[in-house]
C-alpha cells in the first residue's frame, strides 16, 4: 500500500483547517511583518501580542520559533507547514488553537447563535476585510464540511453560520485548558 501524495492529503478538509490556522495566526492585519533573514530566506514575524496558546501549539510541532511578539515561521511555505501540522498534531488540538485565536482576536463568536460574515469591527483595529475575511469564509466552508458548523439561510437569502454541538464541545475544552494554565 502506498502513502497518499501530498496533493491528495491537501484535499482533506482537516488539512485545509490546519492551513487556515497557520494563515490566521500569521496574516492578521497589523500583526505580522515579512522580512528576509541573513540567508535571504523570507520569514514572518509577529509584531504584536497574539494569544500565546496557539503560537506555542505551532512551536511545539517545530513550525515556529521565537516567543512573545517575535515569532518566525520555520518554513515560509504555508502548505508545507500545514502538511507537518496535519501529519503530527491531533486534530482536536488544531481545533482548540483555532477556537483560541479566533475568539482572542474577535474573528468568530463563541456563542452558537447564528452569525454572519463579514464579521464586523473587532474590539481594536479595522473591520475584518480582505485576505483575512476570505480565509474565514473558506474556513467556515471546511468547518461545515467537517460538521463543526452549519450554514443557515436567512429569509432574505443572506447566509449565516452557527456552531454545531461538536464545535461547542471544542470551545468548552479550549476554555478548560485556558483556565488550567492561568
Amino acid at each position: 500500500m502506498s502513502n497518499p501524495s501530498p496533493s491528495s492529503l491537501r484535499e482533506a478538509p482537516e488539512w485545509k483547517v490546519c492551513r487556515h490556522l497557520i494563515r490566521l495566526l500569521l496574516e492578521l492585519d497589523n500583526n505580522t511583518l515579512e522580512v528576509f533573514d541573513d540567508d535571504g530566506r523570507l520569514g514572518f514575524y509577529s509584531v504584536s501580542s497574539h494569544d500565546q496558546n496557539p503560537m506555542n501549539f505551532l512551536a511545539d510541532f517545530q513550525l515556529l520559533e521565537g516567543g512573545w511578539v517575535r515569532w518566525r515561521l520555520i518554513e515560509p511555505d504555508f502548505d508545507r507547514c500545514a502538511d507537518i501540522l496535519h501529519q503530527l498534531a491531533p486534530f482536536d488540538g488544531v481545533l482548540g488553537a483555532l477556537v483560541s485565536t479566533t475568539i482572542y482576536n474577535n474573528l468568530l463568536p463563541e456563542t452558537p447563535d447564528p452569525f454572519e460574515l463579514p464579521l464586523g469591527v473587532p474590539s481594536f483595529g479595522e473591520p475584518v476585510t480582505g485576505a483575512i475575511l476570505e480565509n474565514l469564509k473558506s474556513l467556515m466552508g471546511e468547518l461545515v464540511r467537517l460538521g463543526y458548523a452549519r450554514r443557515v439561510r436567512g429569509q432574505d437569502g443572506s447566509e449565516f453560520y452557527s456552531w454545531t454541538e461538536w464545535m461547542a464541545s471544542s470551545m468548552l475544552a479550549n476554555y478548560a485548558r485556558g483556565w488550567r494554565t492561568i
